[in-house]
């Protein structure tokens, strides 16, 4: 998720984490600057998954 997305806000990317917490899924976060994939995303995700 963007801390500075010009897609998604970031309050928005906040409400889906909550709506996934709210039907008891686990919740990882990775927060990048924009609405990216980076190698720090896919590198966490991984490490996730």
């Amino acid at each position: 998720m963007g801390e500075r997305d010009p897609i998604v806000t970031k309050e928005q990317s906040e409400r889906v984490i909550q709506i996934f917490k709210e039907r008891n899924a686990t919740v990882s976060e990775t927060w990048v600057n924009s609405h990216e994939l980076t190698q720090e995303a896919v590198l966490a995700a991984r490490e996730i998954l």
